[in-house]
């Protein structure tokens, strides 16, 4: 990125091309009743806790000399977000079509498939917007279904044979701490081991990691989503254990340690009018907590839809 000198040296190395602008994409959210901000970037997800000043300056579009007085680590992350950017709006929307079109070409061109593998509809948690609220509905006999060791090794010998290089895991919970399933996961990742050449992606709710350090520390994990939607008094009011119960210390503590254990981990903040507040609090809980040092740690938002309940 080429760089010019402004009228202070101390954003010259920072600061790209004039003129400079607020993207598109950029939200700027304030906590009710509070003196706490945010920003995020509605195309990638990035969120940035801001203070006042910057919260007004980005809402008068970054005009004017208010600029010195933002702190340069500051202003590097909204540029790394493109949460400023020298792109017009059409040159942004040019790139958002550029990148959907590079998405679909390639894979058009690929022979790789996307697999998803469910080896159980039961879950330990019952979140209060959950979209697969209609499974659990159907009872304890339906969530008891589970794939069979037969099926299993159908569904390996299909991952075999395709070309894939990574399988997501979801459910239900894939990450259950009950002893059945423990063994039902640790067979199947065996036999993706056996096969070689591919990573798990795992959607979790984060609770019953510990369960599972061999697999975390099999090297086999490429990624996991978990979501923590807020700080201990809202996160703990919508995702509830089975039975009731608090779940966000767990979660908190497994994520730390699988960050150290080296797996790659994206935090997912499910975002509505309950607790949209509460975004600068818990991204100022992920810092305080260190993990925004993890380079293998991101958080994102995404917004929670009625599923009909």
């Amino acid at each position: 990125m080429s760089k010019i000198n402004l009228d202070s040296r101390q954003f010259s190395q920072i600061i790209p091309k004039a003129p400079i602008r607020v993207s598109t994409y950029a939200i700027l959210t304030q906590a009710e009743n509070s003196q706490k901000y945010v920003v995020s970037h509605g195309g990638t997800g990035k969120i940035l806790n801001i203070d006042q000043h910057c919260f007004q300056w980005l809402t008068d579009g970054a005009k004017g000399p208010e600029i010195k007085s933002i702190p340069k680590n500051t202003l590097t992350e909204l540029i790394k977000t493109g949460i400023l950017t020298t792109d017009t709006p059409e040159q942004e929307k040019d790139n958002v079509k550029r990148f959907i079109s590079s998405y679909f070409e390639s894979m058009h061109k690929s022979d790789s498939r996307a697999i998803t593998v469910v080896l159980s509809y039961d879950c330990n948690f019952r979140c209060t917007y959950c979209t697969q609220r209609h499974t659990q509905l159907k009872g304890d006999n339906h969530l008891s279904l589970a794939m069979s060791d037969e099926v299993m090794d159908s569904c390996l010998d299909f991952i075999a044979k395709s070309k894939t290089k990574s399988v997501t895991l979801f459910g239900g919970e894939p990450l259950m701490p009950y002893k059945d399933h423990i063994e039902r996961v640790n067979r199947f990742f065996a036999g993706i081991e056996r096969i070689g050449g591919i990573q798990v992606s795992i959607i979790s709710n984060g609770y019953s990691w510990r369960e599972y350090e061999n697999i975390f520390r099999s090297g086999l994990i490429s990624d996991i989503q978990v979501t923590i939607d807020g700080p201990p008094s809202v996160h703990n009011s919508r995702r509830i254990m089975k039975g009731g119960g608090d779940t966000f210390n767990s979660i908190m503590s497994n994520v730390e340690w699988a960050l150290e254990a080296g797996v790659a981990i994206s935090a997912r903040i499910n975002v509505d009018h309950e607790n949209v507040s509460e975004l600068s609090t818990i991204t100022k809980i992920f810092e305080e907590k260190g993990l925004y040092k993890f380079k293998n740690f991101a958080s994102y938002t995404a917004v929670v839809q009625s599923n009909g309940y």
